[in-house]
């Protein structure tokens, strides 16, 4: 993390994110920003991808990652912060772009891609689903992440849920007092995957992937 709060790469295991949640090209997904992994990793597959972050200088870093890359500065692109800590870790730890550095054919594929990639500044979450366009939500670590109470995060999760079309997953990599949530359901084999590829990393994380009820 930079003096600022902004954070240069993820720590979550981004393979996990985009095989449990089955990003596929029928995918409209909202996704918390943070160093914009995520979202770029999942716009390889997915139809569109929104990435909401309510700091701004990470908003402001993440867009520069798509400039960059727009520009086809793959250098730039990557994180100043991963090339200090070495690409070892990275590796180790599931990370899709560091994977994908000598492949230059997979970056290409996201570069053309980043019409389909909206980076926005939003207060409020809930703010950015009320049409119910998407079909995915991966939320990060952001239940509870803020000292929210559990009620607090069970009303969320199940406004959010409710204003996601089929298939309706959602990926949260922190999930306090969400057992028993009304209008979702753990899916237990991609959570069992999710949770084996982040063992192998380093961070610790232990996701779940959750899905609508009908």
């Amino acid at each position: 993390m930079s003096a600022n709060g902004v954070y240069y790469c993820t720590n979550e295991n981004l393979a996990a994110i985009v095989n449990s949640m089955d990003v596929n090209e029928a995918d409209d997904i909202i996704a918390i920003c943070g160093s914009g992994d995520q979202a770029f990793a999942m716009l390889e597959k997915a139809n569109s991808v929104v990435a909401v972050d309510n700091h701004k200088p990470q908003v402001e870093y993440a867009i520069s990652r798509a400039e960059a890359l727009r520009a086809g500065d793959y250098d730039g692109f990557f994180p100043e912060l991963g090339f200090r800590l070495g690409p070892k870790r990275y590796l180790k730890n599931g990370n899709l772009l560091a994977k994908v550095l000598p492949m230059k054919s997979r970056l290409e594929k996201i570069r053309l891609r980043l019409d389909k990639l909206d980076i926005r500044y939003v207060s409020d979450f809930m703010d950015e689903v009320k049409e119910r366009k998407f079909s995915k939500a991966y939320l990060s670590n952001m239940l509870g992440y803020n000292g929210e109470s559990n009620a607090e995060v069970r009303w969320f999760v199940e406004k959010l849920a409710g204003k996601l079309r089929e298939p309706g997953l959602i990926y949260a990599i922190y999930t306090p007092g969400l057992d028993g949530v009304k209008g979702i359901e753990k899916i237990k084999l991609p959570t069992m995957i999710a949770r084996c590829r982040e063992f192998i990393g380093s961070a610790n994380w232990m996701p779940t992937v959750y899905r609508r009820k009908a």
